[in-house]
């Protein structure tokens, strides 16, 4: 049953008809609205009602999936922690600083990263770079357009770009790309309270990376199938 406000001006009535007035036509649609007349407006329809509700009900659904999915990611990397800091037998209290981003002193600006193959040492290389970018520090790059301070031989410290061969060599703050260690060149381009490290792996995983890395440049690679094949 559908029912529909017709507006009546105050103060008169409708004349009198000898036959019954006709209904007015209703058109069908999603939405209606009529002009208010007299003071009065139309209701807003139920069904538009209960839409712009379930928008909103929509949008508070979405943000607390949102909300509960953050919070599934903290408490799970918080857990994760705790679980790292029991197995290797660590005080979470060393975590703290980390978490908050607290350094326990300055930073190390002078770094000799003595880079190995296929040890993931590219990634590292490539943050002791950003390192250097951020602190305004100087890095000892290869001389020219090589990629290696003299890999496969032996460094030599002109093997560096601005050294000179001649007279006091340039000290740098960031050394990391690929050579053979010579210490005593090194310390001919590094200050003396240079921090050295490097990466070790696997010898096992790390021929298998090398042999899948190098198998089309190296030929006693390249004529096998398999590395089961090259060491039978």
């Amino acid at each position: 049953e559908v029912h529909c406000l017709v507006p009546v001006p105050r103060g008169r009535e409708p004349a009198p008809s000898a036959s019954p007035p006709a209904a007015p036509a209703v058109t069908a649609g999603p939405r209606q609205h009529a002009a208010p007349a007299g003071g009065h407006t139309q209701p807003v329809p139920l069904g538009a009602s209960l839409w712009a509700l379930g928008l909103s009900t929509t949008n508070l659904s979405k943000d607390m999936t949102s909300i509960r999915r953050c919070f599934q990611a903290v408490l799970l990397l918080a857990l994760t922690m705790l679980l790292l800091a029991g197995i290797l037998h660590m005080d979470v209290g060393l975590l703290i600083p980390l978490l908050r981003g607290q350094a326990q002193g300055p930073p190390i600006v002078n770094v000799m990263f003595l880079k190995t193959h296929k040890t993931a040492s590219s990634t590292v290389l490539n943050i002791l770079f950003r390192f250097a970018e951020t602190h305004n520090l100087s890095v000892a790059l290869p001389a020219g357009s090589s990629f290696h301070l003299g890999y496969p031989w032996l460094f030599l410290a002109r093997y560096v770009e601005g050294s000179e061969p001649q007279g006091p060599q340039q000290r740098f703050n960031i050394m990391g790309n690929h050579l053979r260690f010579n210490l005593p060149e090194v310390q001919k381009v590094m200050p003396n309270n240079t921090f050295y490290f490097s990466i070790i792996r696997n010898p096992v995983f790390q021929l298998e990376s090398a042999f899948t890395y190098y198998k089309d440049y190296v030929p006693a690679f390249r004529d096998v199938e398999s590395l089961d094949a090259f060491l039978a």
